[in-house]
C-alpha cells in the first residue's frame, strides 16, 4: 500500500516536471535569460515538491503507526493468553488446596476413632424425587459389602446397598428408604429419623415428655447394627406434635452436606466393644 502510494506520486511529479520543462522551452524562445528560467523553473516545481514531500511523509507515518497498532494487538494477545493460563493456574492450586483440607479432615476422623475405616471416592450422584443414592470407587475387592456405614468428618452420609467388584452404591440417610435409629445427645431422647428424599430428615417417636430444643445435636444410638454409636447425624431445625398426639416429631438438618461430597469413609468394621 505504502509503495503503490509513493508510485503514484512518482508519476504526478514527472507529469509536473515534464509539463513545468515545457514552459520552460517556450519561455526560452522568448527570454533566453537562464536565472530567470531558473527561477521560473523552481516557482512551478516546488508546489509539486513539497505535495510529494509531504505525501511520502504521511505515508511513512501512517506506515509506522500501521506496524505500531499490529504490535499492540500481538501484544495484547500475548497478555490475555498468560492471563488465561495464570487463572487456570490458580484454579487448580484452589482446587488442590481444597482437596487437601478435606482429605485432611479425613484423616483426623481416622486417627481419632477406633473405627476401622476405608477411604473412598465419590464418581457418581443419583438424587432425584425417588431416590438418592450416590457411587464411591471401592467395592468388593477392597472388603465393601453391604450395610457398611459411610461418614465424613461432618457426619453420617448413609450406608452400602449394593457391591460390585470395583465400586459400591451408597442410600443416603436423606432417601426415603433410608432409617437411623438416633438420640437427642442432650437429653438422650430416642427416635427413628427417616429420609425424605429431600435435603432434611424427619425423627420420629419421640415421647412427648422429652425435651425438644432448636439446634440439639442428634447422634446415632448404634442400633440396628450399620451405623456405631456417637456418630453425628444433624441438628433438630423444627418440632412439632404427630398427629395423634402421642409422640413428638422433629425436622433434622443433616450436619454432612450430602450434596457436596466428593470424599467418604467406610466403616469397614465396628469394634467389639
Amino acid at each position: 500500500m505504502k509503495h503503490t502510494f509513493q508510485r503514484r506520486h512518482l508519476f504526478l511529479l514527472l507529469a509536473i516536471t515534464l509539463f513545468s520543462f515545457v514552459l520552460i522551452s517556450l519561455n526560452i524562445r522568448g527570454n533566453p535569460d537562464p536565472l530567470m528560467l531558473a527561477d521560473l523553473a523552481q516557482i512551478i516545481l516546488a508546489p509539486a515538491q513539497r505535495a510529494v514531500h509531504f505525501a511520502q511523509r504521511s505515508a511513512g507515518e501512517a506506515w509506522s503507526r500501521y506496524l505500531v497498532l499490529i504490535n499492540v494487538q500481538d501484544g495484547n494477545v500475548r497478555l490475555r493468553q498468560e492471563n488465561e493460563e495464570l487463572r487456570a493456574k490458580l484454579l487448580a492450586a484452589d482446587e488442590q488446596r481444597q482437596e487437601n483440607e478435606r482429605l485432611r479432615r479425613l484423616l483426623a476422623l481416622k486417627e481419632r476413632t477406633p473405627l476401622n475405616l476405608l477411604g473412598a471416592r465419590v464418581i457418581g450422584h443419583a438424587a432425584t424425587n425417588w431416590s438418592q443414592t450416590m457411587v464411591l470407587d471401592r467395592g468388593r475387592r477392597d472388603g465393601v459389602q453391604q450395610k457398611m456405614a459411610v461418614v465424613n468428618h461432618e457426619g453420617i452420609v448413609g450406608h452400602i446397598i449394593a457391591a460390585s467388584y470395583t465400586s459400591s452404591q451408597v442410600l443416603l440417610i436423606t432417601d426415603v428408604r433410608s432409617a437411623v435409629d438416633g438420640i437427642i445427645q442432650r437429653t438422650r431422647a430416642n427416635g427413628v429419623l427417616v429420609g425424605r428424599n429431600s435435603s432434611l430428615l424427619r425423627m420420629n417417636y419421640v415421647p412427648l415428655g422429652d425435651s425438644l430444643r432448636l439446634g440439639d445435636r442428634v447422634v446415632s444410638s448404634g442400633h440396628g447394627g450399620i451405623f456405631p454409636p456417637g456418630l453425628l447425624i444433624g441438628h433438630v431445625n423444627a418440632v412439632r406434635a404427630s398427629q395423634e398426639g402421642l409422640f413428638q416429631i422433629a425436622e433434622v438438618v443433616p450436619s454432612a452436606n450430602l450434596r457436596r461430597l466428593e470424599e467418604v469413609l467406610i466403616v469397614l468394621e465396628q469394634p467389639s466393644s
